[in-house]
Parts: structure tokens; sequence; C-alpha cells
């Protein structure tokens, strides 16, 4: 994993936990779960062998948009439906495949 590939993951972790950090509403989400499976759903056909000094910043921002877009329309839709935090990935899971498909 390079150096960009690194920066981009935790930049994501923060914008997603950010989104869920109300523990009074979202404390039957396990949060882990969600961001790791919307950082796997962005990130799965990236490569950062072309990311340089010079579009890192383009690229770090159209990446984290993608997961902040991601997350927040499953909080929105979905995250109210979630009554114990084992049932969070099965739902998410469902929705990003209502939502952007199959992964490939």
């Amino acid at each position: 994993m390079n150096m960009f590939e690194t920066d981009i993951r935790q930049s994501i972790t923060t914008a997603i936990r950010d989104l869920f950090s109300d523990k009074d509403r979202f404390h039957c989400i396990d949060v882990d779960a969600v961001v790791a499976s919307i950082t796997e759903h962005v990130l799965r056909f990236e490569n950062f062998d072309s990311v340089n000094e010079s579009n890192q910043y383009e690229v770090l921002y159209q990446l984290l948009g993608r997961a902040v877009a991601a997350a927040q329309g499953w909080k929105i839709n979905c995250a109210d439906q979630i009554e114990k935090p084992s049932q969070t990935q099965a739902n998410l899971d469902s929705y990003m495949q209502q939502t952007y498909g199959a992964a490939q």
C-alpha cells in the first residue's frame, strides 16, 4: 500500500466516523463494518500508481466524496432500520447492491 492509499483510507475512516458520531442516535450501528465496506467499495478499482504531487488532492477529494456520498445515502435511507450492530453488514451490503450494483 503506498503512502497516498494509506492517507485516503484514513481520510475515509475519519469522515465516516464523523457521520456516525452521534452515539445516542447511532449506538446500534457497527461503524467499523460501515467504514470497511464503503472503503473497499470506493477503492476497489483504484490504481494509485498514477497519483503524484500535482493530482493527489484532486484524487483524494474525488474518492472522499464518493465515500461520504455512499455513507450518507445509507445513513439517510437505511441506518434507522438497524436494531443491533450485527445487522449492519447485511443491511449495508443490500443497500450497496441495490444502489451501486454488484461488486466486480
